[in-house]
């Protein structure tokens, strides 16, 4: 079961507010705070716009990270920034999934 947190307002109409169709695909991915701290994962879907990934670390809404989707340690990825735009708790696990939207300057 999932529990949504964050100051986020369900969307409007009960529509999907995301700019860009979502696709399921697991790819590995690169986040790494502006601290230096860093995480490698997988995405859970991908889109255009941005991709959402499983984590057990506290990330905050609205915080900045740098992200490599996909992420390969053979090739060096190119990180570009995104931001945390969405939360979800998974009831029993200290995982949460993470929605990261790419920053403008970057795409």
């Amino acid at each position: 079961m999932l529990a949504e947190s964050g100051s986020g307002a369900p969307p409007a109409r009960g529509g999907d507010l995301r700019r860009h169709r979502r696709v399921a695909l697991q790819l590995p991915v690169l986040v790494r705070s502006f601290s230096g701290e860093f995480e490698i994962t997988k995405s859970e879907n991908v889109s255009k716009g941005g991709f959402c990934f499983a984590s057990e670390k506290e990330l905050q809404i609205g915080e900045g990270l740098m992200v490599a989707c996909p992420y390969s340690a053979l090739d060096k990825s190119l990180e570009v920034g995104a931001k945390i735009v969405r939360r979800l708790n998974i009831e029993g696990s200290k995982r949460k999934f993470y929605g990261v939207r790419y920053d403008k300057q970057s795409g």
